[in-house]
């Protein structure tokens, strides 16, 4: 989705003269955060979620530790910040899965084309019991990960993406650390994760809009 660079300076009075798209990369994950706050998510899920802060580990939504999303980092190939999952302290809760550092992504990127984005990443819960927990991992998440980037295209244009992954399956092997899967889900609940994430895309678009 293409939007006008302004768009997304002004939520936050962004005046930024380095090149780096990083605070607007910023202001597109508090929009898509108030996008998500306006919608039957927060009834449910929501307890005193803090404000919205850029450290490693912080909720972001929903419950410590469970079911509730937490910031894993943040990246920009102008400053070269990456994202680092050993950021994340002991003391939050720790993503379901492994997830790779893309410090060296970010480096051979370089700065031709600004961009930054933001990673979080979420955990569902457990449904309870092993049996049941067994069968809904059979079609629900256990947890996963999102990111937003935003990209440079043009003078005073910008470009926002969407990308996420779900953690379907872990399990625990004798004397070795538990191992995850990232796998797609099943098509009909596939589609609409992607049609749910689509409308918040859409709603932070237009609450950077107005």
């Amino acid at each position: 989705m293409d939007l006008p660079e302004e768009s997304l300076a002004a939520k936050f009075q962004i005046s930024e003269t380095s090149g780096d798209v990083l605070p607007l990369a910023k202001s597109l994950l508090a929009a898509f955060l108030d996008a998500r706050a306006a919608g039957p998510e927060p009834r449910i899920l929501d307890r005193d979620v803090p404000p919205l802060s850029w450290t490693p580990g912080h909720l972001l939504f929903g419950v410590t530790p469970e079911p509730g999303a937490f910031l894993l980092g943040i990246w920009s190939n102008v400053s070269g910040e990456h994202i680092d999952p050993l950021a994340v302290p002991d003391s939050a809760p720790r993503p379901v899965a492994a997830f790779p550092s893309n410090r060296e992504v970010v480096k051979q990127m370089g700065n031709e084309l600004p961009a930054a984005g933001s990673v979080l990443y979420w955990r569902a819960g457990q449904v309870g019991g092993k049996l049941l927990d067994w069968m809904a991992g059979l079609a629900f998440p256990k947890g996963g990960f999102q990111e937003l980037i935003v990209e440079r295209v043009a003078d005073g244009k910008v470009r926002v993406s969407y990308v996420s992954a779900e953690v379907t399956t872990c399990r625990q092997e004798e004397g070795r650390e538990e191992k995850s899967e990232l796998r797609r889900l099943s098509w009909p609940l596939y589609e609409l994760h992607v049609m749910y994430a689509q409308s918040l895309l859409a709603g932070a678009a237009m609450q950077l809009m107005t």
